[in-house]
């Protein structure tokens, strides 16, 4: 990415600014900046060590928006009038980011590290020095418990000037229609990170994920229903966002912690099915009908789909006044690779077999589940909270996180001279069924384990 100089007109006077690459680190859309009273603002960056960071560039390149939406509107103009800015904007000492046992943190708020995977797609990239940043007082630039988006200005936008008016001190910019939105304010379409998180996404997933033409990735609408198909949310580009909130001298935070979501959008698929333990069927007036469905339902309305109770239980907290932040506690899916369902099988009425064929867990397996669409399904219920809620939610990862392939809905395992038993004996039924039922549901390979 080549450096973008533009000029900046103050009165009489001209300053030009060269754009510098950079990707904030913290915070994330899931490990949000959450800061009260006198504290400030702590954020991490990443540059390049050939275009190294400096005041200038952070006080007229990094943003704070209002609200997480795709767009990231803002009026262009500097944290600080060019002449304070050295005064306010504390940078640390550059650092040559390490591997992944290396601690990066900030000031007082967070420390963290990268994985290996996160690593090499950064410095594939380019992005090899991490700076630690701190703004003062983050009362006069975060409003009070709401939700605000930082990001970071960069050339995609090829602009061509910026004009300030010194007698209203308000600045415009001069650029392309089509990136302005309907308030007139300027839009970024793509950060650096978005780029860099299409690529590794890129090289993850499978030929799902080949997007539209455009080369974005959308997140997965319809986790958090019931039998809502599974599709991709075009008003939704997966995209880095990193969230600040302050609170004013709270005594308290009230924390709403939910955990062990194991989201699983194989469950949707799964309540399509009309397998029941005792099928029934009378002829009423000329028609078979089936019977008794309150004594024996079908397997599909019973069985427990977590993505509508998340749903259900992130509406209580987003309209709940004495939530102030939620908490997710691993595990957070089930496993990486899932089937889904697709639009065009919602309507149809399936035989408990088709329901089999399409979950069943084969040696073509592959050919079906599709990887990581639970976590893409978690994101789009993440982003929405927090765009229409405006609370922080903060996440931690459990063990089930990193599971790779999927396993049946009633897993067995067999040790040597030991019968095969269930994976989990702990566990009296599975997925709001008995193990007879859960074995009909999912059929003959239900006891299957699949590994990497």
């Amino acid at each position: 990415m080549t450096e973008l100089s533009f000029e900046i007109t103050t009165g009489a006077s001209y300053q030009a600014i060269c754009l510098k690459p950079a990707i904030i680190l913290f915070p994330t859309l899931m490990t949000p900046l959450i800061t009260c009273d006198e504290g400030n603002i702590e954020i991490l960056l990443l540059g390049r060590k050939d275009q190294p960071l400096d005041v200038d560039a952070i006080n007229w390149q990094l943003k704070m928006g209002r609200g997480i939406n795709w767009a990231r509107s803002f009026k262009f103009s500097p944290l600080f009038k060019p002449e304070e800015a050295s005064k306010k904007i504390k940078i640390s000492e550059s650092k040559i980011i390490g591997d992944e046992n290396t601690i990066y943190e900030t000031g007082h708020i967070f420390f963290g590290m990268l994985s290996n995977w996160a690593i090499e797609a950064y410095t594939d990239d380019g992005f090899d020095t991490l700076y630690s940043v701190t703004i003062p007082s983050a009362k006069n630039w975060l409003g009070e418990k709401k939700i605000n988006n930082l990001f970071w200005f960069s050339s995609k936008l090829k602009p061509v000037a910026l004009i300030q008016d010194s007698a209203e001190q308000n600045a415009t910019y001069q650029m392309n229609k089509e990136v302005k939105d309907k308030r007139g304010e300027w839009v970024i379409p793509s950060a650096i990170a978005d780029e860099i998180i299409i690529k590794a996404a890129r090289k993850l997933y499978s030929a799902m994920w080949a997007g539209p033409k455009n080369g974005q990735i959308y997140a997965l609408s319809g986790g958090g229903a019931r039998r809502s198909p599974i599709m991709f949310e075009k008003k939704m580009p997966v995209q880095a966002h990193h969230p600040a909130y302050y609170y004013k001298s709270p005594k308290f935070l009230n924390l709403f912690h939910i955990t062990d979501l194991h989201v699983s959008l194989r469950q949707q698929m799964l309540s399509l099915s009309k397998a029941r333990v005792i099928d029934y069927e009378q002829v009423v007036a000329g028609e078979k009908k089936e019977m008794d469905l309150d004594i024996s339902p079908y397997l599909g309305d019973k069985i427990v789909v977590t993505g509508k109770h998340i749903a259900d239980l992130l509406t209580a907290a987003g309209t709940d006044t004495n939530v102030d932040i939620v908490c997710f506690t691993g595990d957070l899916i089930d496993y990486i690779r899932n089937v889904y369902l697709p639009s065009d099988l919602v309507n149809k009425d399936l035989r408990p077999k088709e329901i089999w064929d399409r979950v069943a867990l084969t040696d073509d397996f592959e050919t079906r589940y599709e990887k990581f669409v639970d976590f893409i399904a978690f994101y789009e219920m993440v982003t929405n909270f927090s765009s229409q809620y405006g609370k922080p939610i903060v996440v931690v990862s459990g063990n089930h996180d990193c599971y790779r392939e999927p396993y049946g809905l009633s897993p067995r395992v067999t040790a040597a001279g030991v019968e095969v038993t269930m994976a989990n004996e702990g566990v009296p039924a599975d997925h709001n069924l008995t193990l007879y039922e859960a074995m009909l549901i999912f059929g003959p390979t239900y006891h299957e384990i699949k590994k990497a």
